[in-house]
């Protein structure tokens, strides 16, 4: 997802911030989801990030946005991309 966002500088963005969120569970392509309650995880200009605190055995969602340095307005959610955890929380 992050590689994505990254490379759209290819596609005429040049996005410098970059806006990642997450919530519990499997979410599907675009669609309204608006319903759904997403964290925020990370706001920065690095394209990648580690989340903590995640529980073991549970799927999440994740999605990015970004924009360019000082511009007012996000460019649009990706598709969200959903994984579970395999591992135990290691405590940082």
């Amino acid at each position: 997802m992050w590689f994505q966002a990254a490379q759209s500088e290819e596609h005429g963005l040049d996005l410098d911030v970059f806006r990642l969120e997450y919530c519990v569970g499997t979410v599907h392509g675009f669609g309204d989801h608006e319903d759904i309650e997403f964290v925020e995880a990370y706001e920065g200009p690095a394209t990648s990030h580690v989340v903590r605190h995640l529980q073991q055995g549970i799927h999440y969602s994740f999605r990015v946005a970004g924009r360019a340095e000082g511009a007012q307005s996000w460019s649009p959610w990706s598709i969200p991309m959903s994984a579970v955890t395999t591992q135990r929380h290691h405590g940082n």
